[in-house]
This record gives structure tokens, sequence and C-alpha cells, in this order.
């Protein structure tokens, strides 16, 4: 398990939270990392994520550097590429990273409001949709998934809502906002797909985990705002085992939870 720090190192932990190794430091050489920004004024900007892909190969999205960096399985770097700007390759804020099935990169960028697509080495192939309605108006793409269907949630923080598009980019169908029986999201900041289809939505200021049913129907919730187990002070990311166990970072908390399933509702916590 990978957990980004304001330091801009990675801790790396085992599934049982013992820390195996710190990787990374702050800069702007191959493979230093810039995960935090002052804005000022008391405003600062915190984005990190990694993607590993089959090889055993990951990318680093370095929010800040504006850039994608990739590094072999043995963690030595192997390339990057990106620089700041709205052109084709360039970010703004790139925050996540996803791997098509066929090995195409994609990179949410959360400034921009666009996904680009690359190939492994970094050329750029095109938008996510070529003909740019998807991408025209994703408000704050924060990460984007694909599930086994090849159909790609997209996290909209500031719009509260989760939107989800068939491989060419044609808008399936959206959900996270007030239905009624859901009071809706607040901030929506990661995501993750379980074996059984289940949707994990991070909610940051409502402080819980809320799943979703593939097709976006209310599931179930879990959290609450609070120090306790179970409770936190900022929900930022959650990740899947496929032991069935789910870990959520807690921001202001500084400290990750597990949970544990049973029939794809967590029970339980350390």
């Amino acid at each position: 398990m990978w957990v980004a720090d304001i330091t801009s190192r990675w801790f790396i932990f085992d599934t049982d939270g013992n820390l195996e190794e710190i990787w990374g430091s702050g800069g702007r050489e191959p493979g230093q990392f810039n995960f935090r920004y002052d804005y000022g004024n008391g405003n600062v900007g915190e984005v990190a994520s990694v993607t590993f892909a089959g090889d055993g190969s990951c990318y680093v999205a370095d929010a800040f550097n504006n850039r994608v960096q990739r590094f072999s399985s043995a963690r030595n770097f192997i390339g990057s590429w990106g620089s700041r700007g709205s052109g084709d390759g360039q970010f703004l804020l790139p925050a996540s990273i996803t791997i098509d099935r066929d090995g195409t990169v994609l990179v949410t960028d959360a400034e921009r409001g666009d996904i680009q697509r690359f190939t492994p080495e970094g050329v750029f192939i095109s938008l996510f949709d070529a003909n740019g309605s998807a991408n025209s108006n994703l408000v704050t793409p924060l990460v984007a998934v694909m599930d086994s269907a090849d159909r790609m949630y997209v996290v909209e923080a500031e719009a509260n809502r989760i939107r989800v598009f068939d491989r060419k980019g044609t808008q399936l169908f959206a959900f996270g906002l007030n239905t009624g029986s859901f009071s809706g999201l607040r901030i929506p900041t990661d995501i993750a797909i379980d074996a059984h289809g289940i949707v994990y939505v991070v909610d940051s200021e409502m402080n819980r985990i809320v799943l979703f049913a593939s097709a976006g129907n209310f599931v179930h919730e879990f959290g609450g705002a609070g120090t306790d187990g179970g409770q936190f002070q900022r929900t930022g990311g959650v990740a899947l085992s496929g032991d069935g166990a789910v870990y959520v970072t807690d921001w202001e908390g500084n400290r990750i939870q597990k949970f544990q399933l049973t029939d794809t509702l967590p029970i339980g916590k350390k």
C-alpha cells in the first residue's frame, strides 16, 4: 500500500500497516516529486497519485511539477513527460492516472478539466473524447477509473457527482447528487470499484465512504466526523485489496484505517 505524504514522499506499507519503505523526495529532478503547493492566504493544494501497470511498472502523477513520471517495477526511473500548459501533452494539474486494457495511459487533469490519452511511453494520442463533448464540461475531475465492463467513472469534485462514460467518451449516466433517498455527495475526492461491481466513493466534506451499485444506486455508507475508529477528520482516498479489505486515508487525522468486508459491506475496523 502506497501513501503520499505532504513532504512529496511515498510511504510504502504492507497490508497490516507495517512500514516497509519510504521512497522519493521533494524536487524537480527525475525521481523527485511535488505533491504540495502553497497558493497563499492559507490555501494549500495537495495532490498525488500512483498507478501500476501489469508488468509492475508504475506511473506517478507529479501534480505540481506538471508531469507524469514512469518507473520500473524496481522503481528505477524510465522517463517522464509533460510541462505546464494547455496544449496536447501538457498539464495544469495532473491529478490521477488510469491504464486502459489496451495499455493506453489516461491522465486526468483537474485544472484543465479534461482527460488525455497517451502511449505507455508518453506520446500524446488524443483527448479521452475525440469530439470534445465529454471533456468540455468536466468540473474538477480528480480521479477516473475503469470497471470490468470498460466503463469509465470520473469523479467531479466541485460538481459533487460521478459521471460514467463508455470507452469512446459517450456519457452513459451520472450519480451522486441528492435523490431524496440519498443526501448527495459533498466534494468527492476518490473512487474504487470492487470485484462485485460496488463503487466506493470518498465523500470528503461529509467524512464518509459511500457505496453505490455499478448503475449508481445508493447501497450503503460508513464513517462520520470524529477521532474514534471508524470516524474521520477528513477522508481523502480509498483503496481495495483482493481479500476484501478497504483502506481509507484520514487526511487531517494523519492515519490510515482498515475495514473488512462481509457480503460487500464493511464491518469491523482497525
